[in-house]
């Protein structure tokens, strides 16, 4: 598979990627409610470990686009990978979108461990359930926003810097 055809296909993905969290949302969402999957108590400490190892690897590509932006080099080059006159910034949003992402991802998740259960019934229909199912959605979302948004900044510097070396090296595709 070609590049830019690989590349292509992660562009019209990342268009659709707010769709495509929602459908797999719903679909845990739905699994959950009728009670094909447990809740997310049991997985609590691994999603925050997760979480938490995608913020530190966001913050390092913080560092690596500030460190970049002074090398006029990189952002030539990202313009020839991506032809974004604005792309530092689209990055550096991206990134901030990530931590944002994981912040209320982290914060949701441990509301699953400080807030106990309890039974809000009108009638004789339980509504937490479907409150619960809600809240599941949201959970998934946000998580596999998280990890799409942070493959694609992996996906667009490690695509300018695999250019910039061929350059250095004197190999063209």
């Amino acid at each position: 598979m070609s590049n830019k055809f690989s590349g292509d296909i992660i562009d019209r993905t990342d268009k659709r990627r707010r769709l495509i969290a929602g459908i797999i949302g719903i679909s845990v969402a739905a699994l959950y409610h009728f009670g094909i999957i447990s809740g997310p108590r049991k997985g609590v400490s691994d999603m925050i470990a997760v979480s938490s190892i995608m913020l530190a690897t966001t913050g390092v590509f913080i560092g690596l686009l500030v460190g970049e932006v002074k090398n006029s080099e990189f952002f030539r080059k990202a313009t020839k990978v991506r032809k974004s006159d604005e792309f530092f910034c689209f990055l550096l949003m991206k990134t901030r979108n990530i931590f944002i992402e994981n912040i209320i991802f982290i914060l949701l998740t441990l509301s699953f461990d400080f807030i106990k259960p309890f039974s809000w019934k009108i009638g004789s229909v339980n509504l937490m359930i479907y409150i619960k199912s809600l809240v599941v959605l949201i959970w998934i979302y946000l998580l596999l926003l998280s990890l799409w948004d942070l493959f694609y900044v992996v996906d667009c510097i490690t695509n300018i810097m695999a250019n910039k070396k061929k350059e250095d090296v004197g190999t063209t595709d």
